[in-house]
């Protein structure tokens, strides 16, 4: 007789095949070549109190499909990347199953106005080879806000598939 503590994960597992998940369905694999997708886009850090800072956050670089994107630069870009520190990307190869992560530090020490940057990953996906990733924040006098910042990019975010060279330099 089976205990219940088998029949659960049975009972999970034929509700997943019956429902198309983790099997070789091919609608499930969209894939076609090389993706790299950031976890969020833009990336607003919010506000901050003075000390609150600095503040590290990762972003994750993944990519979804069989074939594994090479990253051949990153950086920042806008007037106020000195208040950003960039770490990483911490592998230069993103793959289904290894992810590629950058730390970014935000170190302003002050109250001033927002600070947009943006993130440019240079790679050979298909989908973006150059990855336009907005980022922003802020350090507020008094109580920071909950509230989400829009983030403007200080570098046209370009069209899918598009390659746009000398943004790094």
């Amino acid at each position: 007789m089976l205990s219940k503590w088998y029949a659960v994960p049975a009972v999970l597992l034929s509700s997943l095949a019956i429902a198309g998940c983790g099997g070789d369905d091919a609608s499930v694999d969209i894939c076609e070549g090389k993706e790299l997708i950031p976890h969020l886009s833009p990336v607003s850090l919010g506000e901050f109190s003075a000390s609150q800072t600095p503040f590290q956050w990762n972003l994750v670089l993944h990519s979804p499909c069989d074939e594994a994107v090479t990253i051949s630069e990153a950086c920042l870009v806008g007037d106020n990347v000195g208040e950003f520190v960039m770490e990483g990307p911490d592998r230069m190869v993103a793959s289904r199953d290894r992810n590629s992560v950058v730390r970014l530090t935000y170190e302003r020490s002050s109250a001033a106005e927002q600070d947009d940057i943006a993130l440019v990953v240079q790679s050979d996906a298909d989908n973006a080879p150059t990855l336009v990733v907005p980022i922003c924040a802020r350090v507020v006098d008094g109580s920071p806000s909950d509230e989400s910042l829009e983030c403007d990019s200080p570098v046209a975010i370009p069209s899918e598939g598009e390659q746009v060279d000398g943004l790094c330099s």
